[in-house]
C-alpha cells in the first residue's frame, strides 16, 4: 500500500471524526478475575483489536488503545468465576454500564457462566 493511499485513509477517518464531532480518546480497561475481554477500537489511524484473559482471583490485566473513536468490547467468563471490568481511562466516552456513572466509578462484576458485549460511544 503506497503513502499516498495510507494518507487518504488517514484523511478520510479524520474527516469522519470531525463530521461526528467525536474526538479521538484513549482507553483504558481492567478486568480481574476469570474470563476473557476482546475489544475491538476504531481509531485515527484505522481498527484495532486487543485480548486479555484474566486467570484468577486478584489478578488483573488490561486493555490499552489511543486516539480510539469508537469500541465494542466482547467477554465471557466461565462457570462459577466472575470478571470484574473496570473502564480505568475513557476520554469522552460514556460508561456502558449504567448511564450517568462518572468515569471514576465506571465498573461491573459479570457472573459466571456469562457472555456478552459492550459498546463505548460517545457521551452526551
Amino acid at each position: 500500500m503506497g503513502i499516498a493511499t495510507l494518507n487518504g485513509i488517514l484523511a478520510a477517518t479524520l474527516a469522519t471524526a470531525v463530521q461526528t464531532g467525536v474526538e479521538p480518546s484513549d482507553v483504558s480497561i481492567r478486568i480481574i478475575g476469570s474470563g476473557t475481554l476482546d475489544c475491538t477500537f476504531q481509531t485515527a489511524d484505522g481498527e484495532v483489536s486487543r485480548q486479555q484473559r484474566a486467570r484468577r482471583s486478584g489478578s488483573f490485566e488490561t486493555i490499552r488503545a489511543s486516539d480510539a473513536l469508537s469500541g465494542q468490547c466482547t467477554y465471557s467468563v466461565p462457570e462459577n468465576r466472575e470478571l470484574h471490568v473496570r473502564i480505568m481511562e475513557a476520554g469522552q466516552f460514556a460508561c456502558p454500564f449504567e448511564p450517568g456513572i462518572t468515569p471514576e466509578e465506571c465498573s461491573v462484576t459479570f457472573n459466571g457462566e456469562a457472555n456478552g458485549t459492550f459498546d463505548l460511544t460517545p457521551a452526551g
